[in-house]
């Protein structure tokens, strides 16, 4: 009878110091007065998470194997080709003359590095690439793709490219002749000659973009109108030497004032 009593004390005693341990470890791990009510935590099967790549359908066709694409028409859904002031999503190792076709992206700054199109010449190895017109890569540019790993020849040439998540990181030099009214935003400086008196105009960037637009030759006065901007409407560069510093912040706020400078005095800019 001892013996009976004994066991039942057991039997019923083990699953009450279960219980009693999980509920200490519930306290540890959510807190205490917890309850473990974690477990009613439910899991997001809609969102679905990438490793390398993702799966899109081309806006156009894909007329050459790994150019860089960018988000298409239909943001999450297509892709289109990416150009020299877009934010790339990655490559696609594919050709495909047909448009709604689902491609592989394989995602910059996941997996191994990726084969580019090289827009130019590249003899040095270890250098930053920038995204390009038509997909390509450059030397120069606004957004930073990776760095250089095999050399290239010639346009067109495929190289190897040690991929990053892209950055909005502007390097190079654009030199604007006179008569060319469009500051390009494809650079980090812009070097400007005027031809005589000349409205020029400025395109919007991308966020967190810095451009510095200097009068490099006199042939007139520059007056500088952004396409989007606040706290000024316009910027006049009249001596050689007049710069202007400017930081893009976005769509709606545009292009501010950061700073202006010039060898005598600063361009005057219009409120």
């Amino acid at each position: 009878m001892k013996q009976k009593r004994y066991m039942k004390n057991i039997l019923t005693g083990v699953p009450a110091l279960i219980c009693g341990l999980l509920a200490i470890a519930a306290q540890s791990l959510f807190g205490a007065g917890s309850g473990y009510v974690a477990a009613a935590n439910t899991y997001d099967a809609a969102v679905d998470v990438h490793k390398t790549k993702r799966t899109r359908t081309n806006d156009a066709a894909v007329s050459a194997r790994h150019l860089l694409w960018k988000e298409g028409t239909t943001p999450g859904t297509t892709v289109a080709l990416c150009g020299a002031n877009d934010i790339p999503l990655g490559t696609i190792d594919n050709t495909e003359s047909s448009t709604g076709i689902a491609q592989d992206v394989l995602l910059l700054g996941r997996g191994m590095t990726k084969k580019m199109v090289a827009s130019e010449a590249m003899a040095t190895l270890g250098v930053n690439v920038y995204a390009a017109a038509s997909g390509k890569i450059a030397l120069n540019g606004v957004v930073k793709v990776g760095v250089l790993r095999t050399t290239a020849a010639a346009d067109g040439d495929v190289v190897e490219v040690e991929d990053c998540v892209p950055v909005v990181q502007p390097n190079g030099k654009a030199t604007v002749a006179g008569g060319t009214l469009a500051i390009p935003v494809t650079r980090r400086i812009a070097s400007k000659t005027t031809g005589g008196a000349e409205a020029l105009t400025l395109a919007d960037g991308l966020p967190g973009q810095q451009l510095t637009v200097i009068l490099a030759t006199d042939g007139g006065d520059g007056t500088l109108t952004p396409t989007t901007k606040t706290g000024f409407t316009s910027i006049v560069f009249a001596d050689v030497g007049d710069t202007a510093h400017l930081l893009f912040v976005d769509a709606t706020v545009g292009w501010t004032i950061q700073g202006l400078s010039g060898a005598a005095a600063p361009p005057t800019f219009n409120a």
